[in-house]
């Protein structure tokens, strides 16, 4: 986040196997309030796969219903990045997972996730984001 004014572009993933929304959501209105109060945009990518993308995206457009109709200074964008549940193939979401990063090459990327060992597509969004040295958070169930 640099001078007022600037947009800040934050990638949520993770596993189909997440169903926590309340920590999705906590993040993410986290990060819009902080970029609210320094009067600067936010872009938010979603995957809007089943899982993580999907609650992702749900809570992504329940930020944009509480923004509108509020003085509010940041202007909230959305990006999807979705494939068709019934196309879905292990080739087509690394595809995707690079074309998000090219596409908007984000400040911070967010993963969610029960296991990473157990969740090939989100570990290979992690890899691709360290090789462009994005920070990125891991938030992992313990339990």
């Amino acid at each position: 986040m640099g001078a007022r004014g600037e947009r800040l572009t934050a990638l949520f993933c993770g596993s189909q196997d997440w169903r926590d929304e309340r920590i999705i959501f906590a993040c993410m209105w986290g990060l819009y309030e902080i970029i609210d109060n320094m009067e600067d945009g936010l872009t938010i990518i979603h995957t809007d796969d089943r899982g993580a993308g999907q609650l992702a995206g749900r809570c992504a457009k329940k930020i944009e219903s509480f923004n509108r109709g509020v003085l509010r200074a940041a202007e909230l964008k959305i990006l999807e990045y979705p494939i068709d549940p019934s196309q879905f193939t292990p080739v087509l979401g690394y595809a995707r997972n690079q074309k998000m990063l090219e596409d908007n090459n984000p400040d911070l990327l967010f993963a969610f996730v029960p296991d990473i060992a157990a969740s090939p597509g989100t570990a290979h969004v992690l890899e691709l984001a360290k090789e462009r040295e994005i920070p990125s958070y891991l938030i992992q169930r313990y339990c």
